[in-house]
């Protein structure tokens, strides 16, 4: 099936959309069981330099792992690099020669659906799909993960001061593949930059599909760049000057600008965005903060003037959605917290109203209860900025064995790492469960308001009882809430008043919100 999708100008196909193959039903839905039943093969053959195939946490641990290096004393620059077209221009022919001796029990699979080039259709025009992975396909992120896995392994093999091939330490792997079928790894890779001993030091990479990250000495970075230059395009990957970027520490700039003079490289000493993230100097990083949270003010407010209409919707898309755009960020960069204030004030002053249409925001108290749990009694509205810098160290501690795997450049994936990294983010959830209760209690036996404090107690009770969050967390509250919440946030002859509530919505009559909107017309 092929369907079409508006990014701009195509140049293959001459219009202002780009036609983008998706594969069958039937085919989706058999990759996905091939790819759950061999999930732990995938893995394995993907190593733990290539951290897309199914690593939990694997995003966070490169983008850890990278700025730990790139803060020691050893490293010089960052090298981010970035691919031209990356999955559609995958050798395929390369990709199931490598795939078979990689992960023999996968490459059967792959070659009765990339063996042959697909015929794709745009209107009345058709066009053979014979290189590249298929839109949609659930195994194509786990097919290119392994097929560039011996070209990282081909830079590994530039981590040896003599620079001649496989040692103990690092032994033979299968040969990389080109389409003609012949072995492209030179048996012996040697710099021929002029350098000192110590630009020998190993550096360190990771990989996320196609975005590769080096980190190490800068005489050390050119000759691995050269090494993906010359070998990438054997499988399809064509390293993208234009879009790859060196960060480098301010000492060393003239040093790179020696070295990359004729690379097309963009260097800098500032930072770069990197996997969702950021890697430079503080000063950046904090600038990028602030872009972001600027950006999710806008949203925010949208999101408050949309609510108006259905808060339900509004409270379920926070929660549900847009609260996990920051949460990302404050796993991965320290100190974010500190930029979140922002956030803070219009979830205080725009959020909470809207959901609970009232002048919450005055009221410390009843923001207090909202920012608890759904299970605890409140509505989630939780700020960004109170957790940020426990989000940051629960995730160092769930990623650290595969983060230590990185920067101790392990190409094969220690089958216990995953068991470690399982075991320790069970102990974080109870960690988070003893969090949130003991933050229930303190409210229990803080100096809100007597009703307050029961109403909340009651919900609890509710959600406890219920065994699992319904669908509207918030609509589980006890008629007990309505009578003591009424009595606190209404005023008085206001709760008896009708309300027209949105068709999509089913209100429980007895909630908080259900009798907060008792007192006020749809959108007012």
């Amino acid at each position: 099936m092929k369907v079409s999708w508006p990014i701009g100008w195509c140049h293959s196909t001459r219009t202002r959309v780009r036609p983008i193959g998706i594969g069958e039903v039937f085919r989706r839905i058999v990759g996905k069981a091939v790819a759950k039943a061999l999930k732990n093969d995938i893995r394995q053959a993907a190593g733990g330099l290539q951290v897309c195939a199914g690593l939990e946490g694997g995003a966070e641990a490169a983008i850890h792992a990278i700025r730990e290096v790139f803060e020691g004393d050893d490293c010089e620059a960052v090298l981010l690099i970035d691919a031209t077209n990356a999955f559609n221009l995958l050798n395929r022919k390369a990709a199931l020669q490598n795939i078979k001796a990689r992960c023999p029990r996968l490459v059967q699979y792959l070659s009765n659906t990339y063996r042959v080039p697909a015929r794709l259709f745009v209107g009345d025009t058709e066009i053979a799909s014979a290189e590249g992975t298929t839109q949609g396909d659930p195994l194509g992120t786990a097919m290119y993960a392994i097929a560039t896995t011996p070209l990282i392994r081909a830079l590994s093999g530039a981590e040896h001061p003599s620079f001649r091939g496989p040692t103990a330490e690092y032994p033979p792997l299968p040969p990389l593949q080109a389409a003609s079928g012949l072995t492209v790894i030179s048996p012996a890779l040697r710099l021929s930059l002029p350098g000192d001993d110590d630009d020998m030091v190993p550096s360190h990479q990771a990989w996320l599909a196609d975005d590769g990250t080096i980190a190490g000495k800068l005489r050390r970075l050119r000759a691995q760049w050269d090494i993906l230059r010359e070998l990438g395009p054997d499988i399809g990957y064509h390293p993208n000057a234009k879009k790859s970027v060196l960060v480098v520490k301010p000492q060393f700039m003239e040093k790179a600008r020696e070295l990359f003079k004729d690379t097309g490289v963009q260097i800098t000493s500032e930072g770069q965005r990197h996997l969702g993230a950021a890697v430079g100097s503080p000063t950046f990083v904090a600038e990028y903060i602030r872009e972001k949270v600027l950006s999710w003010e806008k949203q925010l407010h949208l999101m408050g003037e949309a609510g108006k209409i259905s808060p339900h919707c509004l409270h379920a898309a926070f929660t549900k959605g847009f609260r996990s755009v920051w949460t990302y960020l404050l796993r991965t960069v320290p100190e974010a917290g500190h930029h979140m204030g922002p956030i803070d004030k219009l979830i205080n002053e725009v959020i909470a109203p809207v959901v609970t249409q009232e002048g919450c925001s005055r009221d410390e108290h009843l923001m207090e209860a909202l920012r608890l749990p759904c299970r605890r009694g409140g509505l989630g509205l939780e700020s960004p900025s109170t957790h940020a810098k426990q989000q940051f160290e629960d995730s160092l501690r769930a990623v650290r064995p595969l983060i230590d795997s990185i920067k101790e450049q392990k190409f094969e994936l220690d089958p216990h790492i995953r068991t470690e990294m399982t075991r320790t983010r069970a102990v974080l959830t109870k960690e988070k469960v003893k969090r949130r209760n003991q933050k229930y209690e303190r409210f229990l036996f803080s100096d809100a308001p007597d009703s307050l404090r029961r109403s909340v107690q009651v919900a609890a009770e509710a959600q406890y009882r219920q065994r699992c969050s319904p669908p509207y967390p918030w609509l589980t509250m006890d008629s007990t809430w309505r009578s003591e919440i009424g009595r606190t946030l209404l005023p008085p002859g206001t709760a008896s008043r009708s309300r027209t509530y949105p068709p999509s919505v089913d209100v429980a009559r007895g909630s908080l919100l259900g009798t907060l909107f008792s007192a006020r017309p749809v959108g007012s």
